[in-house]
């Protein structure tokens, strides 16, 4: 517990970077306790309203709405941090009792020793070993300090606390039984309402069952000792508790899923999902094999491995070495089945918690990530330290291993601890957090966008903008080569923007619009055209959105007028307004392009429409501004009242340009299903402005 307290001592400083502002700063839901928002957790999903990514964890979220309202924490992320250091020291703690009930002093008899101290030694000081260096693991760092990593740490609670409950349920009999299993029930629906992989825990304990609770069993009657109740019935009992929970989990998930918009798996989070059978099986195996790695040496840690980080398995030299390791792993673990059931329980329990997210059995929503690893790395450090252990046995008199056993676990869980101190920082803010990504996984295009992103958002004067295009050019570089259908217009919408204002930025004079802007900014605008044209062709490909859509056409008429394009300004303009209607940012776009080409009229008009439509003051004021400036020669678009400047409906001008948009705005009303308020434009505009 200390362990863990020093390693993570400085996660308290770091902030919401990444998933935590979207889940917990900005999800209404968690902002107040009320019964209408514990309702909308327990009736939508995980990442509702933002988007749908299949996920339902109700109680994940309430964990947050108990910090947010009910501790007052609110924007300030040590009570969160406080919290999930609180699960995590449970965890080991739960870890620790563990060990000691599977492979601790109870166990270490099995060895043949002289020195009956030798075992109670050694089984201490296994527990202590394994608990020690799972406490202060770097690789566990996403699942601890990263706040939304709470699900993990819940999940993982769940299946530690109810394997030990399962336990001590099969042990007990009469009251004491039935109690332990509703404990046991209870646990289960807190794990599986987190999230849903705590769904193991079924096979954890059936695990347990078969391997632990039955090796003691033959030891007892070996040793003339009467038989303890086999694990095969201890289990049919646990399934009862378990099935309950289970079963009212996956009808509540299907009921809430069932109500939501489908789930999408972008190619470009886990190219697996996109790839044939074995090569995505074979990829995963790949993979397996640098999370292995990742447990030995946790030096370049990353908050992800998008495309193309991880590349698809071909056959290359790696791939073969990443199969080998895995292969000749699982072969020494499978000889453990006939040798040592109770070391192969912790072989069978890495694999079984790491299932769900492994990208074996089905695709999920990432190739790769490091938060996944929480708790089946335990079953890796435990096969590793008595490997080890079962190693320094012949080499040595016990008393001068037993030295150099516990100055190599001191350096070994000083390094690790430190690392993790020293990954804490990373998760300061979305810049720190990006930039140690993009420096850990340089082939991942997210990681350089989301480095653009947060370095664009970092400073509103925007002077780092050259940085920001930058890193979204690597970003787009990766992305290159894939076709429509499993590219990110997202990336391309991002460099179209910031390409659009550095264009700006290098016009001497950009308030005043020259026409004839220099080369260097020519060159910015024509690749913002290139950029968001090609995240048009990715969103109509894959049917993205309206909203979407508009908002690229919106840029990419912009970047068509600093051009002089003024035709295709317009006409991306209208495509714009034509899929978002009721989008002021169109109608304000539409007559920027209507100005640049010098025609004033259209450009009222179009203001005039988004007044009808969205009843926007801006567009309002900004219609005003327009009059003002001259566009009315007759000079009577404009009356003085006391609220200030009005527009004069008794004007020839004004009355052209309402009629004009009044057909317009009937029709967007009418298309829109707004037929009362459309017949109600339409009898306005006919009497105060006499339009036909």
């Amino acid at each position: 517990m200390v362990l863990a307290v020093a390693a993570y001592s400085n996660s308290f400083r770091t902030g919401f970077p990444l998933d935590n502002k979207a889940l917990i700063l900005q999800d209404a839901r968690v902002h107040e306790a009320t019964r209408a928002n514990v309702d909308l957790i327990l009736d939508q999903t995980y990442w509702w309203p933002i988007g749908e990514s299949g996920l339902y964890r109700p109680v994940t979220t309430l964990s947050y709405l108990f910090n947010y309202a009910v501790l007052g924490n609110g924007e300030r992320p040590v009570g969160y941090h406080a919290v999930n250091l609180t699960f995590h020291i449970v965890n080991v703690l739960l870890v620790y009792a563990l060990l000691l009930r599977i492979g601790g002093p109870a166990e270490a008899g099995r060895h043949d020793r002289s020195d009956s101290s030798w075992y109670v030694t050694s089984g201490f000081s296994r527990t202590f070993a394994v608990a020690a260096i799972w406490s202060v693991h770097p690789l566990s760092t996403e699942a601890v300090t990263n706040i939304v990593g709470r699900a993990d740490l819940i999940a993982a609670l769940a299946v530690l606390g109810g394997l030990l409950i399962s336990i001590r349920a099969i042990e007990a009999a009469g009251a004491r039984r039935i109690a332990w299993l509703a404990a046991l029930a209870a646990m289960t629906a807190l794990g599986v309402f987190a999230k849903e992989s705590a769904v193991v825990i079924v096979a954890v304990i059936a695990l347990y069952a078969l391997c632990v609770r039955s090796a003691k069993a033959s030891r007892s009657t070996a040793k003339g000792k009467p038989r303890a109740s086999n694990g095969a019935r201890g289990f049919s009992r646990a399934a009862i508790a378990l099935a309950i929970p289970l079963l009212f989990y996956w009808s509540q998930r299907a009921a809430v899923l069932s109500a939501a918009s489908a789930a999408e798996f972008p190619f470009v989070d886990n190219p697996i999902a996109g790839a044939g059978f074995w090569s995505g099986r074979l990829t995963a195996i790949a993979v397996m094999a640098r999370y292995l790695l990742l447990i030995v040496w946790p030096m370049r840690l990353s908050a992800d491995y998008s495309y193309a980080q991880i590349p698809l398995a071909t056959g290359r030299l790696l791939d073969w070495v990443a199969w080998a390791i895995v292969a000749a792993i699982a072969a020494g673990c499978i000889l453990l089945w006939r040798r040592d059931r109770t070391t192969f329980f912790w072989a069978g329990f890495a694999l079984l918690t790491f299932l769900p997210a492994s990208n074996l059995l089905f695709p999920t929503g990432t190739i790769m990530a490091e938060r996944v690893m929480y708790l089946p790395s335990l079953g890796v450090i435990a096969l590793a330290i008595i490997a080890v252990e079962r190693g320094l046995q012949p080499v040595s008199p016990w008393r001068r291993t037993s030295v150099l056993r516990f100055l190599a676990l001191g350096v070994i869980v000083g390094g690790f601890a430190v690392r993790t101190w020293i990954r804490n920082n990373d998760w300061q803010s979305d810049v720190s957090l990006w930039t140690a990504t993009a420096q850990a996984s340089p082939r991942s295009f997210k990681a350089h966008r989301g480095l653009a992103e947060a370095l664009y958002e970092a400073d509103p004067a925007h002077a780092n903008l050259n940085r920001v295009v930058a890193e979204i050019e690597q970003a787009i570089g990766a992305l290159d080569s894939l076709d429509a259908g499993r590219n990110d217009a997202k990336t391309f919408r991002l460099a179209g923007g910031y390409y659009l204002e550095r264009g700006d930025n290098l016009r001497p004079t950009p308030n005043l619009r020259p026409p004839s802007p220099p080369p260097a900014a020519v060159e910015a605008y024509e690749r913002s055209v290139s950029a968001l044209r090609r995240a048009l062709t990715i969103i109509e490909s894959r049917s993205q959105g309206a909203a979407v859509a508009a908002d690229a056409y919106r840029v990419l008429s912009a970047a068509y007028g600093r051009l002089g394009q003024h035709s295709a300004a317009i006409d991306a303009a209208a495509r714009a307004r034509t899929l978002d209607p009721f989008s002021v940012i169109g109608y304000q776009q539409s007559a920027a392009a209507f100005l640049s080409a010098q025609r004033g009229d259209e450009a009222a008009v179009a203001l005039m429409t988004g007044v009808m439509v969205t009843e926007d003051r801006a567009l309002r004021d900004e219609l005003v501004d327009l009059y003002r400036q001259g566009l009315d020669p007759l000079g009577c678009a404009l009356v003085n009242t006391r609220e200030g400047a009005a527009i004069n409906p008794s004007c020839a001008t004004v009355r052209r340009h309402v009629c004009a948009a009044t057909g317009e705005a009937v029709r967007i009303d009418m298309n829109a299903g707004r037929s009362a308020q459309a017949q109600r434009l339409q009898d306005s505009a006919a009497r105060q402005f006499q339009c036909p």
